[in-house]
């Protein structure tokens, strides 16, 4: 077990180290083809064996279209990128929460959202992640950076809000690499996997 523990441990210091590096770029990207579908359900399965899964209640909700779309990044750092996103939703709310996320294609990009019904981003931290506004005491947005540095690195964006009624909303793009041919509709929003933490 504490061989296990270090393993994790050594495994999670060497992604922070290559976050890390993203924002000067001397870290290349271990970019592998990835489905987008069987990826998401893996990394949430992830987040529900961790100790903060108790304290929320997750879904992961696919359409057809994204759950067979391909990507080439690096699984490791897209690991950390949802891991970080969920985390933040569980750690800044005083009370479990519901959190969701979603996966469609649109315009030939990977669309995800992460939605919560917690107390929202304060105002300082959304005015830093939406235009840049310091001011004298910057706000703590660490993860949340990270996230925007793994995104950049592959080609895709972040855009931080608050959620409606209340909570936090992220929306994420991701360039695709492909999109496997579909005979069916796929513009029904179709559940194609849930998976909850309780």
């Amino acid at each position: 077990r504490d061989l296990h523990l270090l393993s994790c441990r050594q495994r999670q210091m060497c992604i922070r180290d290559r976050t890390s590096k993203l924002q000067y770029g001397a870290q290349p990207l271990r970019r592998e083809l990835l489905t987008v579908g069987p990826l998401l359900r893996q990394l949430v399965a992830q987040f529900c064996d961790s100790p903060l899964a108790d304290q929320c209640d997750l879904s992961l909700t696919q359409t057809l279209d994204a759950e067979q779309a391909q990507i080439s990044a690096d699984p490791a750092l897209l690991g950390r990128l949802v891991e970080n996103l969920l985390s933040n939703s569980v750690r800044h709310n005083p009370q479990p929460v519901t959190v969701c996320l979603c996966a469609e294609v649109r315009s030939r990009q990977l669309c995800l959202t992460f939605t919560d019904d917690g107390v929202g981003y304060p105002p300082a931290v959304l005015a830093v992640l939406q235009a840049g506004e310091t001011g004298e005491n910057p706000p703590h947005i660490l993860g949340l950076h990270v996230v925007e540095q793994i995104l950049a690195a592959h080609g895709g964006t972040a855009a931080f809000a608050q959620a409606l009624p209340h909570g936090a909303a992220a929306a994420l793009t991701l360039p695709l690499l492909s999109l496997i041919h579909i005979s069916e509709p796929t513009r029904l929003q179709l559940l194609s996997s849930a998976v909850f933490c309780l």
